[in-house]
């Protein structure tokens, strides 16, 4: 696997858009985005609404759609100013983009091509319904072996993380209840449960974390992929009993990203709550064929506005179709292999992965705790915050590193794998091991 931790510690793929005319991945189905939805990004002159919907054309084209809602996405967020604007970085200005809500009977592919023919907008893309990366196994084991594949003992000698290392976890749920979870949280002291927005965020009694699917602070729907996946990377340490999460002492900022199921709605939105909030790992357990500027806007703005590492993992579809948002440019992409370093039987592949973890049979956490169970499951969702982890031990090892240098650090130092006989077939397309 990737070299040591030891070492690790002492010591992207790149795709364009077009705007000429949007097409649907052939891979996406009905099921796969939000019916009726379209995210959209004005053109910084045509920021102004007022002056926008008085466009004959964009009149016309809003009547063919009967639009039903055309809002901001983040109205608590200020413009980027005209200095930030000259810097070499693609900074983010949320405050381009919107929402619509349509009601016509028009096909998703066909009302955006509405839209971009007035050419007043960046982009205008569906709003994507991702998957978890989640493939359940069947028996308990006693141990989690990835541990002694990086190295992380040996690792924990020189760094343990600190508690100001967040990682923020965009999932489909957890169990903020958990004894292995509970003292992990990032509490918002600042916006107590009470019924009242506290701290003015615009988020009300997000104490515990936040829904971007349900716009509440219940981050509970679906909570076994995500308690599980959380259990990786941030369980409690030294707590007796239990597991052991890679990231020790780093704490976990939860954003739940499900209407309650194993979906991903929203997941966008989620990369930026957790870089608001201060996230400087954001763990991205799932995913889908779709592509979008918008999606690509939101890995920019955690990476560049906030300074923050985008992990993802690479998809269980056992192929090498571009998946996303592990695809997307300055995402540390993750591919699952077995304790051998060969290529876990289904994890996805191909030029875009960055890096490898344990994808098979990974030992952690469900919810409950009476009695607490522990269970196994194989995936690039459990590979994913595996390398979570270790970033934020690198992190804060190095804190003045971005979250850019802090991924390319895990990288560098990567075992290379490419040699391993049962890698023969995927040669520079599973990255190097951690």
């Amino acid at each position: 696997m990737k070299k040591y931790l030891l070492l690790i510690l002492s010591f992207i793929s790149s795709f364009s858009f077009s705007q000429n005319t949007f097409k649907l991945n052939p891979l996406i189905t009905e099921n796969d985005y939000q019916k009726g939805e379209i995210i959209i990004k004005l053109k910084p002159q045509y920021r102004n609404l007022n002056n926008l919907t008085n466009k004959i054309k964009l009149n016309s084209v809003f009547e063919k759609l009967n639009i039903a809602e055309l809002k901001p996405l983040f109205p608590n967020h200020t413009s980027i100013n005209a200095s930030l604007k000259q810097s070499a970085k693609p900074l983010v200005d949320l405050t381009l983009i919107h929402k619509i809500n349509y009601t016509a009977n028009i096909s998703i592919e066909k009302a955006i091509n509405l839209l971009l023919s007035t050419c007043l907008f960046e982009y205008a893309e569906p709003n994507y319904i991702y998957q978890t990366t989640y493939m359940p196994n069947d028996s308990l084991i006693s141990n989690q072996w990835h541990h002694s594949r990086i190295q992380t003992f040996s690792g924990w000698d020189i760094q343990q993380g600190d508690t100001s290392v967040v990682i923020g976890y965009t999932d489909s749920g957890f169990d903020i209840n958990h004894p292995e979870l509970a003292d992990q949280i990032k509490y918002n002291y600042a916006d107590p449960v009470n019924g009242n927005d506290d701290d003015g965020d615009g988020y009300t009694d997000n104490y515990s974390g936040w829904s971007v699917a349900s716009n509440t602070n219940d981050v509970s729907p679906a909570f076994i992929h995500g308690t599980f996946v959380a259990g990786i990377g941030s369980a409690k340490v030294d707590n007796v009993t239990g597991i052991a999460g890679v990231g020790f002492k780093s704490k976990m900022l939860l954003v739940g990203c499900s209407p309650g199921n194993n979906t991903i709605v929203n997941g966008d939105l989620a990369i930026i709550y957790a870089a608001d909030k201060g996230a400087s790992v954001i763990n991205c357990s799932w995913g889908g064929f779709g592509s979008s500027q918008f999606s690509q806007d939101a890995v920019n703005y955690a990476t560049f506005n906030k300074n923050a590492l985008v992990v993802a993992s690479a998809g269980n579809a056992n192929n090498d179709a571009p998946f996303y948002p592990a695809s997307y440019q300055y995402v540390l992409s993750v591919s699952g292999v077995d304790s051998n370093d060969v290529k876990w039987t289904g994890s996805s592949y191909g030029s875009y992965v960055d890096i490898a973890a344990g994808g098979d049979r990974v030992y952690s956490i469900f919810p409950g705790s009476s009695p607490l169970t522990f269970g196994v499951s194989g995936g690039t969702s459990e590979s994913a915050p595996m390398i979570s982890g270790a970033a934020a031990l690198v992190k804060a090892q190095f804190p003045a590193y971005n979250g850019l240098q802090v991924g390319e650090r895990l990288r560098v130092t990567a075992d290379n794998i490419d040699a391993l006989p049962g890698n023969a077939s995927y040669v520079q397309r599973l990255g190097r091991a951690d």
